[in-house]
């Protein structure tokens, strides 16, 4: 199961950034979708566009395991 999670107050050089991430089992952050949320973050994007982003994603990610092949 995806879940989103927000993340507070990561240093990253002399700035906090507060974003959120995807993460898989065992709250293990899922690389590529985290990493671009954490990428937006950087860039300056807000707190609500990174959520949005999030669950957006969730969403992507969980079709694949949502689809059923009837033949």
């Amino acid at each position: 199961m995806i879940n989103v999670k927000r993340v507070w107050d990561y240093e990253y050089g002399a700035r906090k950034l507060n974003f959120y991430c995807l993460v898989g089992k065992n709250n293990v952050p899922l690389f590529e979708p985290s990493l671009f949320l954490f990428k937006e973050a950087i860039k300056g994007a807000s707190e609500n566009t990174t959520r949005g982003y999030a669950n957006d994603l969730k969403s992507f990610f969980h079709a694949p395991s949502e689809l059923r092949w009837n033949r």
